[in-house]
């Protein structure tokens, strides 16, 4: 955190040096939400204050994350408590909780429509099967229906992790 603090500060400086430039380029800090190869969880909150702090825009991408961590399964916002209006965009696959396939963005209608309108994706885009469509549904209902699956789910890890010390 201290390195991108400092990344951050030395770009404010180069900011000063051509305040046109810097009034017109955008700024964006892109994180995980939950490492796969490390299981390191991001600081959210952290980087929430780097955000008002040196005027960023945070993309959270949560594959990983999304129903794993916070008590309803919905990602690193809940785990922290972080209001999910402090984030620009958040994005995941539906691979991994859903057990379906494509993916999913939401933020504020304004990064969405852009997202949508301006992605490859949206051009090349063709729909999901209904099939994996209706999987996607009944995980997501799953989820809702009983949340205690989330804390089944951290006991068995913590189970595991411990064996594996």
């Amino acid at each position: 955190m201290e390195d991108l603090e400092r990344l951050l500060k030395e770009q404010q400086l180069e900011d000063l040096k051509n305040p046109r430039k810097a009034k017109v380029t955008r700024r964006f800090i892109i994180v995980e939400g939950l490492y796969m190869n490390t299981a390191d969880i991001c600081p959210l909150p952290e980087l929430v204050t780097m955000k008002y702090k040196y005027k960023v825009r945070i993309f959270l991408e949560e594959s990983m994350s999304f129903g794993v961590l916070g008590a309803q399964g919905r990602g690193v916002t809940e785990h922290f408590g972080v209001n999910i209006d402090d984030i620009d965009l958040i994005s995941a696959n539906m691979e991994n909780a859903l057990a379906s396939i494509g993916g999913f963005c939401c933020g504020r209608s304004f990064v969405i429509d852009h997202q949508r309108l301006s992605g490859q994706g949206y051009c090349f885009s063709a729909s999901l099967p209904p099939m994996l469509a209706a999987a996607a549904i009944e995980s997501l209902d799953i989820m809702e229906e009983d949340p205690d699956i989330f804390t089944v789910l951290r006991e068995k890890c913590i189970s595991v992790h411990n064996a594996l010390q």
